[in-house]
């Protein structure tokens, strides 16, 4: 009983943690040559502390790339001459279409992962936790490979949709 006030569960502060906002979740990207393509997405930290890097895998987490990470904080808060961060960051990395392609022959997803100044990194896989607050692992979106409108195309899912809408390929636990 009352568990909820015990020190121990509680979470005081967030896990370090990104998703991806581009490519959306159900949004088709038509196959080109020579396409490119740029994967959007924000990350956070808990503890004031600073994201660092994030980084975008499309093989399973086999070889990561580095992304390009913007502060909008530090234009707008004076906590960074502190020291501290509290804000989102956001980040992009440019690839080309055919990349997702290829993707798709091996894991068939794009995942994501962030590193704060601690050294904190997501973890791959989910941590169940008491209070669920800890649920902070890599970020993948599915790739599904499809014909729209006769060319061939990539269709994205990611896990769960936001709010009470159904949808995403992360299946709920059997009650």
């Amino acid at each position: 009983e009352g568990w909820w006030y015990k020190p121990e569960y509680l979470f005081n502060e967030l896990n370090i943690n990104s998703a991806f906002s581009r490519p959306a979740h159900n949004e088709i990207v038509k196959l080109g040559a020579t396409e490119k393509y740029t994967i959007k997405g924000y990350a956070y930290t808990g503890g004031g502390r600073k994201v660092t890097r994030v980084e975008v895998s499309l093989d399973g987490g086999k070889s990561w790339r580095l992304c390009d990470v913007t502060y909008p904080e530090e234009e707008n808060s004076v906590a960074p001459s502190y020291g501290r961060y509290w804000c989102w960051v956001f980040w992009s990395t440019e690839v080309e279409t055919f990349e997702f392609l290829e993707a798709t022959a091996g894991v068939g997803e794009v995942c994501c992962r962030a590193w704060d100044e601690a050294n904190n990194c997501q973890p791959p896989n989910i941590t169940w936790n008491l209070m669920g607050m800890g649920n902070n692992c890599h970020f993948r979106a599915k790739i599904h490979p499809e014909k729209v409108d006769g060319h061939m195309s990539l269709r994205f899912e990611h896990p769960t949709i936001a709010g009470p809408n159904e949808g995403g390929w992360m299946k709920k636990p059997a009650a």
